[in-house]
């Protein structure tokens, strides 16, 4: 690997915010990579036919994945075996689902979560936060572990 190449390259994209990758490299990398993208309406038909053939759910990124394998496999010359790997739930993507056709109901833990009451504490200017953050994070774990509420002198807001 050529750090010294990439290293200037990060170099470039961080002033630019653009980069370009020299002719031979990217001949190379298309040897072995490749994209593509789906419209809305593409993305929302791939969701409903998986739901309607599988019963599976997709969220639209995994469905945008998904599509492409599906394309691939008609081409005739994609042999060999593929997993597609589902990137989040799409109970994330509720407004997807229901544009999809999809009746899917909230999973139940994601529904408790959207009710319960949000914990926070104040961090003041000047405290060692690092500190304050450890300290909760383990007393969160700590009654996890002893099935203790998480309320203890926290307040709580509802958002």
């Amino acid at each position: 690997m050529n750090y010294s190449l990439v290293d200037s390259l990060m170099e470039e994209f961080d002033q630019k915010s653009s980069m370009k990758i020299p002719e031979d490299i990217r001949a190379r990398m298309c040897q072995v990579i490749s994209s593509a993208s789906l419209s809305c309406d593409q993305t929302l038909q791939t969701m409903k036919e998986c739901w309607s053939e599988n019963q599976y759910p997709l969220c639209p990124h995994t469905a945008v994945g998904v599509s492409v394998v599906w394309d691939q496999r008609h081409a005739a010359d994609l042999n060999t075996p593929t997993v597609c790997v589902a990137t989040a739930s799409p109970a994330k993507f509720p407004e997807a689902v229901k544009a999809a056709g999809i009746e899917m109901p909230l999973p139940l833990k994601l529904a408790q979560l959207l009710t319960s009451p949000a914990w926070y504490k104040e961090l003041k200017k000047g405290k060692d936060w690092d500190e304050i953050l450890r300290t909760m994070i383990n007393d969160i774990s700590k009654k996890r572990s002893e099935n203790e509420p998480l309320h203890s002198g926290e307040r709580a807001n509802s958002f």
